[in-house]
């Protein structure tokens, strides 16, 4: 698949699998990172561009806290 082929290249895991309605994919990226605005925008416009090119769409990202991430946090840590 073209698109998880991309993605790999540009560091990511994916997992690719058909639409419920069997006429379409689905294309999960994940990568670790440290969140920072400036690489967020970034991935984000070449996830956007990667989409574009293929006639997909990007819907977005979600996060998970790491343990270290959530030590302290209130009502998480």
């Amino acid at each position: 698949m073209i698109a998880a082929d991309r993605l790999t290249t540009l560091g990511f895991s994916t997992e690719c699998t058909k639409s419920a309605k069997q006429k379409e994919w689905l294309c999960l990226a994940s990568e670790e990172i440290v969140l920072k605005v400036g690489l967020l925008i970034s991935i984000h416009r070449a996830l956007d561009c990667l989409a574009n090119e293929l006639g997909g769409d990007y819907d977005g990202w979600e996060t998970e806290l790491s343990v270290e991430e959530r030590k302290g946090l209130p009502g998480i840590g």
